[in-house]
């Protein structure tokens, strides 16, 4: 028996991890994985260089581009690479959580981390925010264990040496990340004002840590300023107040699902942390308060920052998704050893974020392994011949196409996001950017234009002289949730057949 009940826990540990694995299997991109697939083909130098220009902190590229010269810059290990920090994070459920607040949480936190609709959509996706949220949980975990130990001891020196550690490593990954590690960093020394008789002595270690933190991000103080520099006439997110909070619950509890789904997971959510509130006068409640208070002080910070400047964007969110997690697998446990109405309670709540999560993952799968997303690729070069071009006037359908044509010179129509033009230094030197069509230079074949729903029709180069060719065709794509629009194009002739100026 006791050897079925070992099974029982290992296989419950590791199998919401496993499933993510479906993910990780596709050839499909969105224009953020193909920038990352075209920045980390760079060498280090050029990559340092052109990540500047990008509104991320290069750390992630650097990780990828070394992990991929193992597997010979193979997709799929890219892809991989993106899961692994939910398998480190299922061994730190397994191993580290269960030794401490036994294998309920650790299964429920594993069962969270893996099924939660946001932190799910991300674990084949080649950005780096699984590395960022992985980052801030061992932030929290060490923050926590140095809390619990005694600051003088070997022991907790290491611990406070790991969360010095772990939150530069975030902090190198995703702003928000660095946003995360400095609500964790608010949340500890809190937490290190009491009890009385601990305070001098955790709140030093706590002070010389966050100063060591401090310096060893100077080099990303400047990374800041530099993309600042480049990119702040052209930054993309547009934040719409009070929309942006129906929209990063939406994001954070469904995802790709249906807003219906969002009637089962946000009650669900809801429920557990207000029916466990009253129980956060024991140790745990009062750790399982501190871990929610992280992505809700992310949140605000975000929503602040963004009333200057727009900055956040819901997916940003999730480098705090590991401490959300954390309080949820908490306070079910604790709702659950409560028995009666709470544990009934629990396990309707817990019931609908298993469906809402397996829903979600489902989905997710499907969109990724849909046939329709090679469909516009496969169209396009059976109708492609040699001396044609394809000009791309949305950085976006580059990006969803990127890599389907080696052998095609490709053009993007850069005004109006000159801004950009050297962060997109990555799809080089397969695709350049021009200002307009006398850029092209001598072109004999037709102009293939694919766009996307952000510029519904041609008329523009209709303008410059540039004639339909050939019907315009329309493709959804679902793995990007774009409508990508193609048509061929010629310049124009004069009645001798000669080219027009």
């Amino acid at each position: 028996m006791a050897n079925i009940k070992r099974l029982v826990y290992w296989a419950g540990a590791f199998l919401p991890c496993a499933l993510l694995l479906v993910l990780c299997f596709h050839q499909s991109l969105w224009f953020d994985e193909a920038f990352t697939v075209g920045l980390v083909s760079k060498s280090f130098p050029e990559l340092l260089s052109i990540a500047a220009a990008d509104v991320h902190p290069p750390l992630y590229y650097l990780l990828l581009k070394a992990f991929l010269s193992l597997f010979d810059g193979s997709l799929t290990a890219a892809r991989l690479f993106s899961w692994l920090p939910y398998l480190l994070l299922s061994c730190l459920g397994a191993f580290g959580l269960r030794r401490h607040f036994g294998g309920g949480v650790a299964l429920l936190f594993n069962l969270c981390l893996c099924l939660l609709p946001m932190t799910a959509r991300y674990a084949g996706q080649l950005r780096m925010y699984s590395w960022a949220m992985l980052f801030v949980t061992l932030t929290g975990y060490f923050a926590w264990r140095y809390r619990h130990s005694s600051p003088a001891s070997r022991q907790g020196r290491l611990f406070l040496l790991g969360y010095l550690l772990c939150g530069l490593l975030a902090a190198y990954t995703h702003y928000f990340a660095l946003i995360a590690v400095g609500c964790t960093a608010l949340v500890l020394a809190i937490r290190c004002l009491k009890p009385r008789h601990e305070r001098a002595g955790h709140l030093k270690n706590w002070l010389l840590a966050t100063l060591l933190q401090l310096l060893g991000y100077l080099p990303g103080f400047y990374w800041v300023f530099l993309q600042s520099q480049k990119v702040i006439q052209g930054y993309w997110i547009q934040v719409k107040y009070p929309d942006i909070l129906a929209q990063t619950v939406s994001s954070v509890l469904a995802d790709r699902l249906h807003p219906l789904f969002l009637g089962l997971s946000f009650p669900a959510v809801l429920a557990i942390l207000c029916l466990s509130a009253k129980s956060r006068k024991r140790p745990q409640g009062s750790l399982a308060a501190a871990a929610v208070w992280v992505p809700l002080l992310v949140l605000t910070a975000g929503l602040l920052i963004s009333v200057w400047r727009p900055v956040f964007y819901p997916r940003y969110l999730y480098a705090a998704m590991g401490p959300l997690c954390f309080s949820l697998a908490l306070s079910l446990r604790d709702l659950f050893s409560q028995g009666g109405k709470r544990r009934l309670a629990a396990g309707a709540a817990l019931f609908c974020l298993t469906v809402c999560g397996a829903a979600n993952l489902a989905k997710s799968a499907q969109c990724a392994m849909d046939p329709q997303n090679q469909l516009p690729a496969q169209v396009l070069s059976q109708q492609l011949r040699d001396e044609d071009c394809i000009l791309y006037p949305t950085i976006n359908a580059a990006g969803i196409l990127w890599g389907n044509f080696p052998n095609t010179p490709l053009y993007f129509d850069a005004r109006g996001q000159l801004s950009f033009q050297e962060a997109y230094r990555a799809f080089s030197p397969q695709l350049s950017c021009i200002t307009g069509i006398g850029e092209m230079g001598e072109t004999r074949g037709r102009i293939w234009i694919v766009t996307t729903t952000a510029q519904p029709d041609f008329s523009g180069y209709e303008a410059q002289g540039l004639t339909q060719d050939g019907p315009a065709r329309e493709f959804w794509v679902p793995y990007s949730s774009e409508t990508i629009r193609m048509a061929p194009f010629r310049i124009g002739t004069d009645s001798l057949g000669n080219r027009e100026n």
